[in-house]
C-alpha cells in the first residue's frame, strides 16, 4: 500500500496559516538530541546566527545521554519534548484536528503512505503524528515563523509535518550521514522537495542532490561548515625529538582508525619516535563493535607505548590537544554500508590550528585539502601509503610548517563561520519576510 500510494500529496486545499503568538519572528532549529559533544559545528552555527541578530529557538527531543559536562554544552533555553506525556500529545493532536480536519487528515495519510524510517508500522505512524502535533504546538506557542532541520533524518520528517500543520516554511540541511547511507536516507526526496530551501556543505554533495531536486535546483544552497576562528589560536610549532600525532573523531568505521594503528606499527618498526593520541569514543550502541576491534588491534600490534585512546573529551581539552600536536591524521574510508565522511569537522579544526594534516581523498576532503598545498592526501585503505606520508611529515619540519600555514589560510578564506553564516541569515530572513507578507 505504501508503494502504491506514495503519490499522496502533503498539502490539499489552501488554507490560512495558524496565527502564532506575538513577539519577534524567529527560527526553530529542530533536532533529535542536543547538544551532542561531537556536533560542535551545530552549536557554532546557532551561536553565530544569534550574534548577528537572528532569533533562534532550539527544540530537541532530549539532551544527549553521553554528553560530557562542558561550558560549550550549557545551552540557554533549549526546549526538550521529552519526557513525553501521551495525554498531552493526544490533546494537542485533537486541537489541531478540530482547527483544520482536512489538513490534519491529509497529513496523517501522508505519513501512512510514506516510508520515513527503516522500520515502519501503523503504531509508528501514529506516534510520529503525535510527535509532530506536540512539536507544532510548542512552535505555535513560541511564535516560530520558520522551521529548520539541521539533519535530514526522521526528525526532519517530523519537522516537515509540523510546518505543514502550522502552514509555516521549513528548510533542511543534508549531510553525509543521510545522503550516503541506505539506513538513514528514507523519504529523502520528500524532505527536500517540500522544503523552502535545502542546504548542503560541499560541491560533492551538491552533485548528488541535483537529480533529486530536478527542476528545483535553485532551492539548493552550498554553504561550507564554518569555524569560529577566535576559538582557534595556533601554538608556536617546534621541532621536538618525539613527534606528536593526533586523531580526533568518533570511533566508527568511516574514520579509518585501523589503518592509522597499522601505520603506527610500521613507523615503530622503522624506529620513528612518535606519540599518537586518538580522541573520541563510541557514541552509539552500534559503534561498540568498532571500538572493540580497535582495542583488540591495538593489543595485537603492541602499541601500548606509543598509541593512546583518550576517549571523548570536552571541546576545551580537544583544543589543548590540537595545540600540543605536530601532525593531524584522519585516514577516512568508505564503510561497508556506503557511509563516508564528506567534510570532517575535526579536519577543519586541525587546519585552523595550523597543523600539518594527512587524510584521504574521500567525499569532499579534496575541497578542503589540496594535496601538497594545505596537507597530504594518501589513498584510503592503505596503511603503507599512510605510514609513508606520516614519515615524510615527521622528517620534514619545514614542510609541516608550510602546510600548516597554508591550511590556516584556507580555513580563513573558505570556512570562516562569520562569513559563511551571512548566507544562512539571508535565507532565514527571506522566509521570515515572506511569512510576514502573507499575514
Amino acid at each position: 500500500m505504501v508503494d502504491q500510494m506514495r503519490w499522496w500529496p502533503i498539502g490539499w486545499l489552501s488554507s490560512p496559516s495558524i496565527r502564532q503568538n506575538g513577539g519577534k519572528p524567529s527560527v526553530a532549529y529542530v533536532l533529535w538530541h542536543y547538544p551532542i559533544l561531537s556536533e560542535t559545528f551545530i552549536r557554532r552555527e546557532i551561536a553565530a546566527l544569534r550574534r548577528i541578530g537572528i532569533a533562534i529557538e532550539v527544540i530537541a527531543e532530549a539532551p544527549d545521554e553521553s554528553m560530557i559536562s562542558d561550558s560549550e554544552c550549557s545551552e540557554r533555553a533549549v526546549i526538550y519534548l521529552e519526557p513525553i506525556n501521551r495525554a498531552d500529545q493526544r490533546r494537542f493532536a485533537m486541537a489541531l484536528m478540530y482547527r483544520n480536519p482536512v489538513r490534519f487528515a491529509t497529513l496523517a495519510l501522508y505519513i501512512a503512505f510514506h516510508r520515513y524510517s527503516q522500520y515502519k508500522t501503523l503504531r509508528g505512524d501514529v506516534d510520529l503524528m503525535l510527535k509532530a502535533c506536540h512539536l507544532a504546538t510548542v512552535l505555535k506557542e513560541k511564535g516560530i515563523t520558520h522551521i529548520h532541520a539541521p539533519w535530514a533524518n526522521t526528525q526532519a520528517f517530523i519537522a516537515m509535518i509540523a510546518a505543514r500543520l502550522l502552514k509555516v516554511s521549513y528548510s533542511v540541511q543534508v549531510r553525509a550521514y543521510e545522503l550516503h547511507s541506505n539506513s538513514f536516507n528514507f523519504a529523502l526526496p520528500e524532505k527536500l522537495l517540500n522544503a523552502a530551501f535545502v542546504v548542503t556543505n560541499s560541491a560533492y554533495n551538491e552533485a548528488l542532490l541535483g537529480p533529486i531536486l530536478s527542476g528545483r535546483q535553485e532551492r539548493l544552497q552550498v554553504i561550507y561548515n564554518g569555524i569560529d576562528l577566535d576559538q582557534f589560536n595556533p601554538a608556536q610549532r617546534r621541532n621536538p625529538d618525539t613527534i606528536k600525532i593526533l586523531a580526533v573523531g568518533r570511533l566508527v568505521e568511516i574514520k579509518g582508525f585501523p589503518y592509522l594503528l597499522r601505520a603506527c606499527r610500521i613507523l615503530k618498526d622503522r624506529g620513528v619516535k612518535f606519540q599518537c593520541d586518538i580522541v573520541g569514543g563510541a557514541q552509539e550502541d552500534h559503534d561498540i563493535n568498532t571500538w572493540l576491534h580497535l582495542k583488540k588491534l591495538h593489543r595485537s600490534l603492541k602499541l601500548d607505548d606509543c598509541v593512546r585512546f583518550l576517549g571523548p573529551q570536552p571541546f576545551a581539552r580537544v583544543l589543548e590537544a590540537y595545540q600540543s600536536a605536530d601532525i593531524f591524521a584522519l585516514p577516512c574510508v568508505i564503510a561497508a554500508s556506503g557511509r563516508r565522511d564528506v567534510t570532517p569537522n575535526a579536519l577543519l579544526e586541525a587546519m585552523a590550528m595550523r597543523l600539518a594534516v594527512i587524510s584521504t581523498p574521500i567525499g569532499a576532503i579534496p575541497e578542503i585539502v589540496e594535496n601538497g598545498i594545505e596537507g597530504v592526501l594518501v589513498p584510503s585503505n592503505d596503511e603503507c601509503a599512510l605510514a609513508d606520508g606520516l614519515l615524510m611529515l615527521v622528517q620534514n619540519p619545514m614542510l609541516r610548517l608550510s602546510l600548516g600555514k597554508a591550511a590556516r589560510s584556507k580555513i580563513e578564506s573558505r570556512f570562516d563561520i562569520d562569513h559563511n553564516i551571512g548566507r544562512y541569515a539571508a535565507l532565514f530572513r527571506g522566509q521570515i519576510a515572506n511569512h510576514l507578507a502573507d499575514r
